[in-house]
């Protein structure tokens, strides 16, 4: 039998997909799936808008201070998009951040 030769590096090339979009996250919320993945909802964090304001008009016919308004109270979560991955790919998701926060680090402690 023949020796196998493996590659010694491989060239990976990215496209943009048509449902490309860039997301803001303020967190992620999930939990392992009944198959041993990793599911994550990533999302957005906002107060909720009212419904309805009613302001006071000052003497010259600007708008002063809020009398009254009607709707939910509160934060809203706004689920950007949820993700499934395995271990493997979790890890590799950890180390690719925690190797940018030890790079942002770094370079904040040199501007002090």
């Amino acid at each position: 039998m023949g020796k196998e030769t493996r590659p010694k590096k491989i060239t990976f090339h990215y496209q943009k997909t048509g449902s490309f979009r860039t997301h803001h996250v303020d967190g992620a919320t999930g939990a392992l799936t009944p198959n041993g993945k990793i599911y994550m909802e990533l999302f957005t964090e906002s107060l909720v808008t009212q419904e309805e304001e009613t302001y006071k008009l000052t003497a010259k016919g600007k708008l002063g201070e809020i009398e009254s308004s009607k709707g939910p109270r509160g934060v809203m979560r706004q689920i950007e998009a949820g993700i499934i991955m395995d271990i493997g790919v979790a890890e590799a998701l950890r180390d690719f951040i925690d190797i940018n926060i030890t790079e942002f680090l770094g370079k904040q402690a040199k501007k002090s």
